[in-house]
């Protein structure tokens, strides 16, 4: 084979892996981010400060990782069987003040503060750690706390719309010095045990 055709084709094949690795490269900078859907860039697994907003962004492959979290409404409830809410638990287990045994189920409506992800990402960590640490943590200390301040029969309609509103009032600003802004909470039922 002459010098000159093996030389060609050396140089073809170098120029082949650098066009694949040109590309392959290119593909992992590229972080496509949809509707409803944020996410923070961090650097060696330092949070930068970056928000990638729905659309089409760039990062830096092999350095930049991504946290995201998801803009719309998030749900978390308790619920016995199946349930269509992100995050779900058993219900919780109480009483009244008067000793009445209850279990308490509910659903928490919220969204993250996208203006405060620095901050949550910093110390919380991803969607499933602020779930965890601040909406089911302080959710279930009220479901177990609000009901010791009714009695049995105060839980009548009127009584349990009561109690939702004192819900709804202690949790929200519990949420927001954590960065996540309640959207809604209902109580979903009220289980008196035997």
């Amino acid at each position: 084979m002459d010098r000159r055709v093996l030389l060609g084709c050396v140089a073809t094949a170098a120029i082949a892996i650098v066009l694949v690795g040109v590309l392959v490269v290119g593909a992992m900078a590229y972080t496509p981010m949809e509707y409803g859907t944020v996410a923070l860039i961090t650097r060696f697994g330092a949070v930068t400060g970056r928000v990638l907003q729905p659309g089409l962004n760039w990062r830096v492959p092999f350095v930049d990782g991504v946290i995201r979290y998801r803009t719309q409404e998030i749900v978390y409830e308790t619920a016995e069987g199946p349930t269509t809410a992100d995050y779900y638990d058993f219900p919780v287990d109480t009483t009244t003040s008067d000793g009445q045994r209850i279990a308490v189920k509910f659903a928490v409506r919220f969204h993250i503060d996208v203006t405060k992800l620095v901050d949550v990402a910093n110390t919380l960590g991803d969607e499933a750690a602020v779930v965890s640490k601040v909406v089911k943590f302080h959710s279930r200390i009220l479901a177990r706390n609000i009901p010791k301040q009714y009695t049995a029969a105060d839980l009548s309609a009127e009584g349990i719309m009561e109690m939702q509103e004192q819900f709804r009032d202690e949790l929200e600003p519990l949420l927001a010095k954590e960065g996540v802004i309640l959207d809604d909470f209902g109580l979903r039922k009220v289980i008196f045990e035997k």
